[in-house]
């Protein structure tokens, strides 16, 4: 198995936070930039970003996305 599956596989074992990174990051990148206004280097910016934009992936990950995919597949079972 290749090194970079493994790494995979460990980082998206308790979810896959990959659409939540999408949907918030540009929000939170735009957040970051209206509060450092002119200090805006953007490594810094795209640092907090991401520091920021991980956790809200990971909860919505929990909190909304995991809870709605096994509701959908609870009302789906039951139309076949």
């Amino acid at each position: 198995m290749a090194n970079s599956t493994l790494l995979a596989r460990l980082a998206f074992r308790s979810g896959d936070y990959s659409y939540g990174m999408f949907v918030y990051a540009f929000p939170l990148q735009q957040l970051v930039i209206a509060n450092l206004a002119d200090s805006a280097e953007p490594i810094l910016v795209c640092i907090l970003t991401v520091v920021l934009t991980l956790p809200v992936a990971i909860a919505s990950w929990h909190y909304l996305e995991h809870p709605t995919l096994g509701w959908m597949k609870k009302i789906t079972a039951g139309m076949r």
